[in-house]
């Protein structure tokens, strides 16, 4: 018999200790939570062209909520989006200088929180923990 554990609450804690620390990231970095996962991704992503849907699809959000950040990074100067010569309707979305800058700052932080949350965790319990973590995703997402 499986031994009794809240898992609901384990991953709510988890997640509210991680906001935490994005959230004073943000605030001195003056990038909120949000845009702090979009700027690790564009940052980070080898797609050439980045449209919104990919944003949507890499931070879990829905495409009302990727609508309203996409519209607070671009007046807050962190990007821009920009009409594909092919299809003038597809709105490819790029980082700003400024936008660069701060997402190695970002980059770093990611590093540091990734490190921070597997301390003292071995290589195979932590790549046994992101199976399970796929596997809650997938659950979740069906």
């Amino acid at each position: 018999m499986r031994e009794q554990v809240d898992t609901v609450q384990n991953i709510t804690l988890i997640h509210n200790l991680i906001r935490r620390e994005l959230e004073l990231f943000g605030k001195e970095y003056g990038v909120g939570t949000a845009a702090t996962k979009v700027l690790s991704f564009l940052a980070n992503t080898d797609k050439k062209d980045v449209f919104q849907r990919d944003i949507e699809e890499a931070c879990g959000i829905r495409a009302s909520t990727a609508t309203v950040l996409m519209q607070q990074m671009e007046k807050a100067g962190l990007i821009k989006r920009r009409a594909l010569a092919r299809d003038q309707r597809l709105r490819k979305i790029v980082l700003t200088p400024a936008a660069r800058k701060k997402s190695r700052a970002v980059a770093e932080e990611m590093t540091g929180l990734n490190a921070a949350l597997l301390e003292g965790v071995s290589d195979k319990d932590a790549a046994t923990f992101n199976a399970v973590l796929k596997q809650i995703q997938s659950n979740l997402s069906n």
